[in-house]
């Protein structure tokens, strides 16, 4: 099956019913393996995020059912080395999410996996459940010092980094998420020419891990930076918003499936990375997202933002989050 032909249908399967995941997961597998976007597209992630944007969706419906099929295709490999057969129609009435739930949980236990599934197949743990499981696993982890583990569709992505993730020489000093915030503070001529407006004066103010509440979603998103501006509006009362997401590394940038999401609360968006990051980023960003390269001294615009005709849609969340925030 082509590319086109393949979209096709994830369109048409998530307008007739979203709850038929399997086959989403299925025909973006076919994509994945085949590498059918490689003609099109930089990488696989940024045809994720185009289709997404086509079809007016978050972009994280799309990777919770990859995710959860991967999650599933894994147990279904481990049940045939025991002799067992099982199948995606076993499963079929059962939602993506908890089986993304059971996989963060079980991070790479793959008996406690088996029977998270096992109990979520036969309707013993639903989500309340396993949110509440997943909370007590964070605690506990927290408590003894483990990181959360990195596990199913996530472990094998890295581990096919591991040789290419942006390596940085010996002598080139590592750029943390602090150096570009502090940068975002100090520059500003990355928003653009300034256009000036009789008897105002332009402000410009940089917002950190800005949260907004997210429609469909129980928690609330965090963008890595919102800036707010009028330096650039055409009006005099104009308000600019800017979303950042701020990435350090290679497996950062390709593992951030929220991040499309928050160009519905801004104008422009944009990409900040370290200098060694910069081809990752072109390939794996969306053409109208602006990236910019923050080093120890400067900041540059590699590429400017686009005002797409699709974002801002729910920028006035925004708006009200920062009035609330200066309260």
């Amino acid at each position: 099956m082509d590319l086109s032909t393949i979209e096709r249908e994830i369109q048409t399967v998530i307008e007739a019913d979203k709850a038929s995941w399997i086959r989403i997961y299925q025909l973006m597998s076919e994509v994945e393996s085949e590498k059918l976007y490689e003609n099109i597209y930089n990488s696989y992630t940024q045809w994720v995020n185009k289709i997404a944007d086509d079809m007016h969706i978050h972009v994280s419906l799309l990777w919770r059912r990859k995710k959860a099929g991967a999650f599933y295709a894994e147990y279904q490999k481990r049940m045939e080395a025991r002799g067992k057969k099982v199948s995606f129609d076993d499963i079929e009435r059962v939602s993506p999410d908890n089986l993304v739930l059971a996989e963060r949980i079980a991070g790479n236990n793959t008996a406690i996996a088996d029977q998270l599934i096992e109990k979520i197949q036969q309707g013993e743990l639903k989500r309340k459940d396993l949110s509440s499981a997943l909370a007590a696993a964070k605690r506990c982890r927290a408590e003894k010092g483990i990181p959360d583990p990195v596990n199913g569709y996530d472990k094998q992505k890295l581990q096919e980094q591991k040789e290419t993730d942006g390596a940085i020489k010996p002598d080139q000093k590592k750029i943390t998420a602090m150096d570009i915030m502090a940068a975002l503070e100090i520059y500003r001529h990355w928003i653009g020419e300034p256009i000036e407006k009789q008897g105002r004066v332009p402000k410009y103010k940089v917002f950190g891990e800005f949260a907004v509440d997210s429609p469909g979603t129980r928690n609330a998103r965090r963008i890595d930076a919102l800036v707010a501006e009028t330096i650039t509006a055409k009006y005099p009362r104009q308000i600019k918003l800017h979303g950042i997401e701020i990435k350090v590394s290679r497996s950062d940038l390709e593992h951030d499936d929220k991040m499309a999401e928050y160009t519905q609360y801004v104008d422009c968006f944009w990409i900040a990375i370290p200098p060694h990051l910069v081809d990752d980023a072109k390939d794996l960003a969306m053409p109208c997202w602006g990236i910019l390269s923050v080093d120890e001294e400067k900041l540059e615009v590699v590429r400017s933002a686009s005002k797409n005709a699709e974002y801002g849609i729910f920028r006035d969340v925004a708006l009200s989050e920062i009035i609330y925030k200066l309260m």
